[in-house]
């Protein structure tokens, strides 16, 4: 009877479990934790049809958008130990970590504005993104804007970044800046004072330019979201193409798993193809989230006409509708859609891979050293234990 018993608990879990999974689609992946929250701020995975409110202590999944209202405000500690603080009426996305081969934590501004505390400690290589740029830390302390014309403006109070925009590259040393911006020809870094910088009042004076122009504007937004549609439908091919090497050298590492010395080399080549192939799932990510960037910020701007027409002239209005109409044409959710599916499926082989041969360690993914921190703590606990129950009285 007890075991009759324990079958149907049993059965009662795994369909519980399974109504949980089925309901998000696939489980979600923790990335981080609010530490506090002031104000209206919500979070939204792919699968909720409504916006969550957000409360200290909730935990941040990845592909959560999280949104904070005019005034409010949201401090998030990402599970690699940095600190983004996301400021009053800004749109981030979490990123999964499972794109890039360190699961490295990542986060895209969509638009407005946040900061960032990078402790050297924790071997963090945080990436922050936006439309136009992409921002590389490790052990520093900045800030990173998206404006709504997708122009970003990336400043350093304390460390190094390593800044990718327009194909180029620029490393920041402290009290330093650069704006990237669409048709850019080349980065420059500016003199930055963290204690005057007004980043609020950045994106208010690129809100209002891009008013102003809005129909030049547009179409230079539209250009690019063109440019990164296709990239993004290139890396996905690549994706593709790169996994079919994976899958070779995992059969022939599989081959000769009883022949030690040939074994070490056909993992050693695992270990290779696995890093090329994260390269393009980086890539892919990078890709689809400036492509949902660029389209998002473009329809904003073309309801913000429809909103206010008062504010835009006849002929912007008149172009502004004929781009609305060639937006459509785009298909930018479907592109999106199928990016999202092919980054979980390779990037879900690849970590089957990786654990199959045990290629953490080589690869250099924070939940191996996390779990060995944490076997290293328990012997610790275990030893003191020990000490104090055989302690002499």
């Amino acid at each position: 009877m007890n075991n009759l018993r324990k079958r149907f608990l049993w059965w009662l879990v795994m369909v519980f479990c399974g109504l949980a999974v089925s309901a998000w689609g696939q489980e979600r992946r923790r990335e981080g934790q609010f530490q506090s929250v002031t104000g209206q701020v919500t979070a939204q995975g792919p699968a909720e049809a409504q916006p969550r409110p957000a409360a200290k202590g909730d935990p941040v999944y990845a592909q959560d958008r999280v949104v904070t209202a005019t005034g409010a405000k949201a401090e998030i500690k990402l599970d690699d130990g940095s600190i983004i603080t996301v400021q009053p009426s800004s749109r981030i996305q979490i990123v999964d970590s499972r794109t890039n081969s360190r699961h490295s934590s990542s986060l895209m501004v969509v638009v407005g504005w946040i900061q960032a505390i990078v402790d050297p400690e924790t071997g963090s290589n945080l990436q922050v993104q936006t439309a136009t740029a992409v921002a590389g830390v490790r052990g520093t302390e900045f800030t990173v804007a998206a404006a709504a014309d997708c122009a970003s403006r990336v400043g350093v109070t304390q460390g190094q970044v390593q800044v990718t925009g327009q194909n180029q590259e620029l490393t920041l040393e402290p009290k330093q800046q650069v704006s990237v911006e669409l048709q850019q020809k080349a980065l420059a870094a500016q003199p930055y004072d963290p204690d005057q910088a007004d980043w609020s009042g950045y994106l208010s004076a690129r809100a209002a330019q891009m008013a102003r122009n809005a129909d030049k504007a547009a179409a230079e937004m539209d250009r690019e979201l063109e440019r990164r549609r296709q990239a993004a439908v290139q890396a996905q091919q690549g994706l593709a193409q790169q996994y079919q090497q994976v899958d070779k050298a995992s059969t022939e590492a599989e081959a000769v798993k009883d022949k030690p010395d040939q074994y070490a080399e056909k993992r050693e080549a695992l270990k290779q193809a696995l890093e090329q192939n994260y390269s393009q799932t980086q890539n892919l990510q990078r890709q689809d989230a400036s492509l949902v960037s660029f389209d998002e910020n473009l329809r904003q701007l073309i309801q913000d006409v429809k909103d206010h027409p008062e504010k835009y002239s006849a002929q912007t209005r008149k172009k502004i509708a004929a781009l609305e109409a060639t937006l459509k044409g785009r298909n930018v959710a479907s592109v999106h859609e199928a990016n999202v599916a092919a980054l979980d499926s390779y990037t879900s082989k690849l970590e089957a891979l990786v654990q199959k041969y045990e290629l953490g360690r080589e690869l250099q993914q924070r939940e191996f050293f996390e779990k060995q921190q944490q076997q290293k703590d328990d012997w610790l606990e275990k030893r003191r234990q020990f000490e104090e129950q055989h302690r002499p009285h």
